[in-house]
Parts: C-alpha cells; structure tokens; sequence
C-alpha cells in the first residue's frame, strides 16, 4: 500500500513538472516602445490532439491601442513521452491539418 502511494505521488509530482514545461506566463517590458509583451501558453487537447494555444497581448503605454493576438500549433506525438514527441505544427483555432490519430 505505501509503495503504491510513493507510486502514485511520483507520478503526480513528474506530470506537473511536464505541464510547467508547456504552461507558463512571461512578461516584457520595453522602455524605447513604451510597450509590455504578455504572452501566456498553454497546453491543452481536443478530439485527441495536443496543441499549444499562445496568446500574445501587446500592452501600448503611450496611448496607442493595445491588441491580442492568438496562435495555436499541433503536436504530431504525445506531449509528455520523450520517446513520443514528433515534431510541431503550426496550425488555426480549428486544428486544420493536425494529426489525430496518434499511435492508432
């Protein structure tokens, strides 16, 4: 029972640091623009696909209108086996041209 637990909390603990790894939020400032660069990733899946969503906010300090922007990629494996991981694929909101049958 107990190495099971040690099992399972293992498991648990290695799955967020692979989710670290895709899901984050950074933040830039630019002085000479007067502009702040939010971009904010996450890892998400849909109808058996992993992709990536980045969304890019585009902060104007000098009065300018601020914009966000969207882009979304497709992985072509399995996000958290090395051995799995193909290569990624930029793509729209609609997973056009994403594979979606993985090691089927």
């Amino acid at each position: 029972m107990i190495r099971l637990s040690i099992l399972i909390a293992t498991m648990l603990i290695s799955s967020n640091a692979f989710a670290d790894k895709y899901n984050f939020t950074t933040s830039d400032y630019f002085s000479a623009e007067k502009i702040t660069i939010t971009t904010t990733q996450k890892l998400l899946q849909k109808r058996g696909i992993w992709y990536l969503e980045q969304k890019v906010k585009t902060k104007d300090h000098s009065g300018r209108k601020s914009r966000t922007k969207t882009f979304y990629q497709c992985l072509n494996g399995f996000p958290y086996d090395p051995y799995k991981v193909n290569s990624w694929q930029t793509t729209d909101k609609n997973l056009t041209g994403c594979p979606d049958k993985i090691g089927q």
